[in-house]
């Protein structure tokens, strides 16, 4: 334990005694009255991708970049390794074409043609595409010409007034704010073997555990799936694997591979949980993923990895590894404004758990002073349980006996705005050779106004006399534990569910929704390729007093 914390330390020490490099990003328009171009001149932080966009002024078309970037693509990303200087080319049109707008977005204008040597004369031939703003939709052209298609091919051989308009999208966007647990109820439940393969890569090669993250990445009003791959075929360390993100068609059936929206996208070693929240205040989902490393399976270990953060820009997401905190067991998250300043906080299971607080951009600092615990966890919510206003920690893990490795047993830590200290803490009741804690679930289930406490376990029991354990991480068990009095918890499974033990694979997360919308509640874990080993779901239903399995 001695050189683990003295790793973990030199490599905290290491990190924030590096040098922080900086570069200019020099920026201009061509002509200088043609348009804007955003982000204006600015220093960035070395490695950091920076997307640029620009955006003619009327009787103006866009032609493309030059200087530290070429082409025509607009928004276009720029990675700043060293000092930048981009020019965007404007030229301006002499065709008889006037664009108004209605509503909210953009069209974007192409020269597809010219009628002669001329510039622009009457006769060339455009194409516009109208784009959206967020939360709106394109509906039609209007004016000389009636058309919905969009892009739109155009023939300006006369005066030619256009409109694009366009309306509100009958969508709800979530916003991304609250605590992570809200965000793992999407109205999804797949088999995610059933996913299209990617990159030549079976699926099936990959166990996705808690890696997952369901949101509205593309943000259309459906709900899509992003992927964190957690072990290779043969549990190599220290090889990461890009992220795989499919999005929805609006059928939640069909589910399409995007290669496009995540720049850097060079992945994760081994995520055991994908966080989402709006960690930079955009109205856009992001994710953190806690990554444990792969496992030596010749030594038997984990090799510990940077956390990473997948966050949202103007255009798509970028991908980043945080190293600016210790490598580390990340083996679980949860996020909350822990501070109450507006912005997600996370905390992070570590050697002793870490609070992470956000600067309101998604830039993260370990502030160690927040929390006091002596074990390590293995799973982690926020919620507030005891209604008092403040988010509770609920932290969870092994409990299997060891004397000075294990937790006492899952434990609150009880919140009050600024910390969380072991002496404002209750230990929940253990459960015999059921040792091992990795989810959580809350519901009140008797109507009294405090969330019941629906904990996944599976099997594991210290035997002091050999220095070993039974039963360890074999089969499953849930355990519903009721608020009895003051903060205080009593076991109350029995009373709640039907069916709660078993020999199979544990089950990895739990949600507690209605997924079927026959007005029930539904219990029941990640994913529908986990299944009993008579090939029936892991399933149960809210009869009104008791969950009971259901198929």
């Amino acid at each position: 334990m001695r050189k683990i914390a003295f790793i973990v330390c030199g490599l905290i020490l290491f990190s924030c005694s590096k040098e922080i490099i900086q570069h200019n990003l020099t920026v201009s328009a061509e002509p200088i009255n043609g348009g804007m171009l955003t982000p204006a001149s600015s220093s960035f932080e070395h490695g950091t991708q920076v997307t640029l966009t620009a955006t003619p002024k009327s009787e103006y078309i866009f032609k493309g970049w030059s200087g530290s970037l070429s082409g025509n693509v607009n928004p276009s990303t720029l990675v700043i390794d060293s000092d930048k200087q981009v020019t965007g080319i404007f030229e301006k049109r002499n065709y008889p074409l006037n664009l108004t707008i209605e509503g909210s977005g953009i069209v974007k204008e192409e020269v597809i043609s010219v009628a002669s040597q001329s510039q622009y004369p009457s006769g060339t031939s455009v194409r516009l595409t109208a784009e959206p703003a967020l939360k709106w939709k394109f509906k039609a052209w209007s004016g000389d010409q009636s058309s919905s298609s969009n892009p739109l091919d155009l023939k300006v051989d006369k005066s030619i007034s256009l409109k694009a308009i366009f309306e509100l999208a009958n969508v709800t966007l979530q916003t991304y704010t609250g605590t992570s647990y809200v965000y793992r109820h999407s109205d999804l439940w797949l088999d995610f073997y059933s996913l299209p393969k990617s990159n030549g890569i079976d699926i099936k090669d990959y166990y996705y555990g808690g890696g997952i993250a369901f949101a509205d990445f593309d943000r259309d009003g459906y709900t899509d799936v992003l992927c964190s791959k957690q072990f290779g075929a043969n549990n190599t360390p220290d090889v990461r694997r890009p992220l795989e993100l499919y999005l929805n068609d609006g059928s939640n059936q069909k589910f399409v591979l995007n290669t496009s929206l995540i720049k850097n996208n060079i992945g994760t070693e081994a995520a055991r949980q994908a966080l989402v929240g709006d960690f930079n205040q955009d109205d856009k989902p992001d994710v953190f993923f806690a990554d444990q490393g792969a496992e030596d399976g010749s030594k038997n270990f984990y090799n510990k990895a940077f956390p990473s953060l997948l966050l949202s820009n103007a255009s798509g997401y970028d991908f980043k590894i945080l190293t600016n905190l210790a490598k580390e067991y990340y083996h679980a998250a949860a996020s909350a404004d822990i501070d109450k300043d507006g912005d997600l906080d996370i905390f992070t299971t570590a050697v002793n758990g870490s609070i992470l607080i956000n600067d309101g951009k998604g830039n993260f600092t370990n502030r160690p002073d927040l929390f006091s615990y002596s074990r390590w966890g293995a799973c982690a919510e926020f919620a507030d349980l005891n209604k008092d206003g403040y988010v509770d920690l609920i932290l969870g893990g092994h409990a299997m006996g060891h004397p000075t490795i294990d937790m006492k047993g899952n434990t609150i830590f009880w919140g009050n705005g600024v910390d969380y200290q072991e002496s404002r803490s209750t230990t929940l009741p253990n459960v015999d050779n059921w040792g091992v804690s990795i989810d959580f679930a809350f519901q009140d289930l008797n109507q009294d106004g405090f969330s019941e406490i629906i904990v996944s376990r599976i099997g594991g029991k210290y035997v002091s006399a050999t220095d070993s354990y039974e039963n360890f991480y074999n089969g499953w068990r849930l355990q519903i534990l009721e608020r009895n009095g003051t903060n205080n918890y009593e076991d109350k499974t029995e009373a709640y569910i039907a069916d709660y033990s078993g020999s199979e694979q544990w089950l990895q997360w739990l949600r507690v929704q209605d997924i079927d919308g026959n007005g029930k509640l539904d219990l029941f874990p990640s994913d529908k390729s986990r299944k009993r080993n008579n090939g029936s779901l892991f399933r149960w239903e809210w009869n009104g007093s008791k969950f009971v399995p259901k198929e």
